[in-house]
């Protein structure tokens, strides 16, 4: 299906809604510098109506103008759905932020939620990293994404994980369009992100990854947090922080295995 957009109250955003068969709609929320293409290499695994789109701030969505809120990137979906007149509990799997997202709709708006799965979700930063995270916003907002390219990417997608070298500068192009006064106003989020209060909340079956190469988001902090969520599933994997997109295969397997449970 060709992309669409659509506008909700405070929010506009471009979107793919493809379904290959019926049954719960999957809702798919991509990473931080991310868009709905994040998902590309896995979809066509996904037999199910899939929802994708582009995070406020990100892609071809509206431009974050002051620090994001979770409460606000959590708003947002639910006016996506409610513009698309999808009224029944979805399926929603996210990634790094996408993944903090999905867990916060399902904590705080759990009629609309049937199970989530999240990778690397980022539900807190250690107080010891903040000022860092806040120091690198300011220097996005400054001087842009590009001079700081190389050091994220080497964080985020190292070179043992670049197995397919023109998926990798595809991304890498796509990143560098990002706003970047949009990706500091999410770092900015970030640095004073705390979710402990909202996972104990969630009462919907939950799937959480860790991957033991993820600098960005170490396994054992993903862990920590899926042990806050009751009767959380905790899998940990060997692989990196955007897995859809650095281990599609072993991505596309965990999402399938999961729904069939469902």
């Amino acid at each position: 299906m060709p992309d669409q957009w659509i506008e909700t109250p405070g929010f506009a955003t471009r979107y793919r809604m493809e379904s290959r068969c019926d049954g719960p709609v999957l809702v798919l929320v991509h990473e931080m510098g991310g868009t709905l293409e994040s998902f590309d290499p896995v979809i066509g695994q996904l037999d199910r109506p899939v929802l994708r789109y582009d995070m406020r701030g990100f892609g071809l969505a509206s431009k974050a103008v002051k620090v994001q809120q979770m409460s606000g990137l959590g708003t947002d979906l639910v006016a996506l759905l409610d513009a698309l007149q999808i009224a029944g509990p979805c399926d929603i799997a996210g990634v790094a932020v996408g993944g903090a997202v999905a867990l916060h709709v399902a904590a705080h708006h759990p009629g609309r939620v049937r199970s989530v799965f999240a990778t690397s979700p980022v539900t807190g930063i250690a107080g010891d990293r903040r000022p860092g995270l806040l120091e690198l916003a300011d220097r996005m907002e400054a001087d842009g994404l590009a001079p700081l390219a190389d050091s994220w990417l080497a964080t985020g997608w190292p070179e043992r994980q670049r197995t397919d070298p023109a998926l990798f500068a595809a991304y890498r192009a796509r990143w560098l369009g990002n706003d970047p006064r949009s990706f500091a106003a999410t770092y900015r989020m970030l640095a004073t992100l705390g979710m402990e209060d909202d996972l104990p909340r969630i009462a919907c079956p939950a799937m959480i990854v860790g991957a033991r190469q993820d600098a960005f988001r170490p396994a054992e902090a993903v862990r920590k947090a899926a042990g806050l969520i009751p009767g959380a599933t905790y899998c940990e994997v060997d692989g990196g922080h955007f897995l859809p997109l650095q281990q599609p295969q072993l991505y596309a397997d965990l999402l399938a295995g999961w729904l069939t449970r469902r």
